[in-house]
């Protein structure tokens, strides 16, 4: 009952955000590097979230459950889509996830970011990701935190799309890894943090249904696959107030900016 309610509240959150934006994508004449760009811009939508610092387990935290909202730049999906409606505006899509992090020791701790399948009018999604971290700074020293994170995230997104010649299933699905070094320090009741790391996307596109998306000099089947590899940093800052947690965070990858904002409990 309990996660059935969590899920009518997710599905809420993003149809709420699907509904103030005015467009759907519009993904049309796809070519390779097209759908490259594409992968950037879905990376960033579903790259490990959790707003996480470098922190180390202490007496008074365990563990960490909550929510996660926010939306993403989605630049290259906007230029896609505009080439067959000048004025779509895609440039920023919506995200939710929840999250649980717990320390199996003073250094380790495990990661999870999930969303379950999400059915509006307008798209159907789902993603989950687990990440370990390891904190190197010895757990007797105060001070600045060192902590190395490595991530995998699956993901799935579906919606329908008009065409000429009928109506389209367009399901995209990708698989990121990802490492990154993390610094943080506590200040009182804050936390700021800034990580920087490397990651690599797979993603496949297919279409069923009358024609294609695909641009035929590229490909003549209802399938595609290709991968980015990149950069990425994140900075923000994180807020304690005895056992409530918020955060806000910004993640950048392939030059395109994620927001987040956490709210959450500590146990």
């Amino acid at each position: 009952m309990a996660f059935q309610v969590i899920r009518v509240l997710l599905a809420f959150i993003i149809s709420s955000a699907l509904h103030a934006q005015a467009s759907s994508p519009e993904l049309t004449d796809i070519t390779g590097e097209d759908l490259k760009n594409v992968i950037r811009d879905m990376t960033g939508i579903f790259a490990h979230t959790t707003l996480s610092s470098a922190a180390l387990y202490t007496d008074d935290v365990r563990g960490e459950i909550g929510l996660v909202i926010g939306s993403a730049e989605t630049p290259h999906v906007d230029d896609i889509s505009q080439r067959s409606d000048p004025e779509a505006d895609v440039s920023m899509i919506p995200h939710t996830s929840l999250i649980a992090n717990y320390y199996f020791t003073e250094q380790i701790r495990f990661e999870l970011s999930y969303l379950p399948e999400i059915k509006t009018s307008k798209i159907q999604l789902a993603s989950q990701s687990i990440a370990l971290q390891y904190t190197a700074t010895d757990p007797k020293v105060s001070g600045l935190d060192v902590a190395f994170k490595f991530y995998v995230t699956s993901s799935e997104v579906h919606f329908d799309q008009a065409t000429s010649s009928g109506d389209m299933k367009v399901k995209y699905k990708s698989n990121v890894t990802g490492l990154m070094m993390i610094f943080s320090e506590k200040i009182l009741i804050l936390e700021p943090y800034f990580g920087i790391g490397r990651l690599n996307s797979q993603g496949r596109l297919k279409v069923s249904g009358s024609g294609t998306i695909f641009d035929t000099a590229y490909t003549t089947s209802n399938t595609a696959e290709e991968s980015a590899t990149g950069n990425h940093l994140m900075y923000g800052v994180n807020f304690d107030i005895f056992a409530l947690q918020a955060g806000i965070e910004v993640l950048r990858t392939f030059n395109a900016n994620k927001l987040s904002a956490k709210f959450s409990f500590n146990f």
